[in-house]
């Protein structure tokens, strides 16, 4: 079809009650994940991390494949603002 492109991506549930259906739209958990949470490299926040946790309320954790940054997606879409306007590529 021609609008299948711009139709986001998850899952669809109908819920029936008597003779009333109810559809509720669930988010596909990827696109979740994408808008509240940023994978960067362990250096790539080097003399940032402190003004980070300053501005905005995140979890920064190190791990294994570098530093996850975890918020609320309003967090997250400042953050990487932030961190863009600093030189950091947040994709």
């Amino acid at each position: 079809m021609a609008g299948d492109a711009e139709r986001p991506a998850g899952t669809v549930s109908i819920h029936l009650y008597g003779e009333m259906a109810f559809f509720r739209m669930m988010p596909d958990a990827a696109l979740l994940r994408d808008s509240t949470q940023i994978l960067l490299p362990e250096e790539a926040l080097d003399g940032l991390r402190e003004e980070l946790e300053h501005r905005f309320t995140l979890t920064i954790r190190s791990e294994e494949q570098g530093v996850r940054i975890v918020g609320s997606p309003v967090e997250i879409k400042e953050a990487s603002a932030y961190l863009s306007r600093n030189g950091i590529s947040v994709q």
